[in-house]
């Protein structure tokens, strides 16, 4: 626990109010003494298979990972000490564990989930979308463009979202406040690209994605950025080749593709950020 305040409304505050609410923040902890469940053979197979589908030799783009990892946790407190309460009442310590009846996750909350159909295969993209909490529609805006890792492929629509702060940093109150923004995450229910440069469809669909939200919203043509690590980042490149004029700039996180063919981005505004010694960057 980081923090535990009164407050008059179950919300987090910079200062606790007289209330019939008691604030706790937590932060996560590995727990070293938790014994994890025994995985079942149909478990064993199952990581065997994503493993190999997650950056080995047998990579292929259009692959499933099976995503379906749960984010985030429940959260369970225990009273350990007895409490008074400013009218004289005492809750006596008990070891009842009080579970949390209602998450919240806090900026990951602010996106809408919608579906976009490809004009291509006529298959369900689902995304997350962000907007600026004061949009207003006579105002342009830029529009960051996420995409995650093949860790989540094929997760919910959600799991983006949660597994890091690729998309949520850019709707931090903090980043809002300093470039305001539209910000989209797609979760792909495939592998968009393998480590053989091999790419599927749903690309093409992203591209339309983008297009058909600047007839919806008021975005900037001039200020449409792309950002993702690992699978990420090379479905960024391949993007951007396809694309050369849709980009303003690109941050591209650990990945990597063909020297040859990067030629056509040399004018391009690229930040790329790889760890040395990281293979899966060493190409890029």
């Amino acid at each position: 626990m980081t923090r535990i305040y009164a407050n008059n409304a179950p919300e987090r505050a910079e200062k606790g109010k007289d209330g019939q609410y008691v604030i706790i923040e937590v932060k996560a902890e590995v727990d070293l003494n938790a014994r994890p469940q025994m995985p079942s053979e149909a478990d064993r197979k199952k990581k065997q298979e994503r493993d190999r589908m997650q950056g080995g030799p047998g990579l292929r783009a259009g692959w499933s990972t099976g995503g379906n990892d749960s984010y985030p946790g429940n959260a369970i407190v225990t009273q350990t000490k007895d409490i008074k309460t400013s009218n004289g009442i005492s809750y006596k310590a008990n070891e009842s564990q009080i579970d949390a009846t209602a998450g919240q996750c806090l900026v990951a909350d602010d996106f809408r989930q919608e579906e976009f159909i490809s004009p291509y295969t006529g298959q369900t993209l689902p995304y997350n979308i962000y907007l600026p909490k004061d949009y207003n529609p006579a105002e342009k805006y830029p529009l960051v463009l996420f995409i995650h890792d093949a860790g989540v492929a094929s997760g919910d629509v959600t799991h983006t979202l949660y597994q890091g702060n690729g998309a949520t940093s850019w709707a931090e109150p903090q980043a809002q406040a300093r470039n305001k923004c539209i910000v989209v995450a797609p979760e792909y229910p495939v592998i968009t690209v393998d480590d053989n440069w091999n790419y599927s469809h749903h690309l093409d669909a992203t591209i339309a994605l983008l297009k058909d939200l600047q007839t919806r919203y008021s975005i900037d043509p001039k200020r449409i950025y792309t950002t993702g690590q690992s699978m990420g980042c090379m479905s960024s490149i391949v993007m951007m080749l396809k694309e050369p004029d849709l980009f303003a700039a690109a941050l591209l996180v650990a990945g990597k593709w063909n020297p040859s063919l990067m030629g056509p981005l040399d004018k391009q505004n690229i930040w790329i950020i790889s760890c040395e010694g990281d293979v899966s960057s060493s190409s890029l």
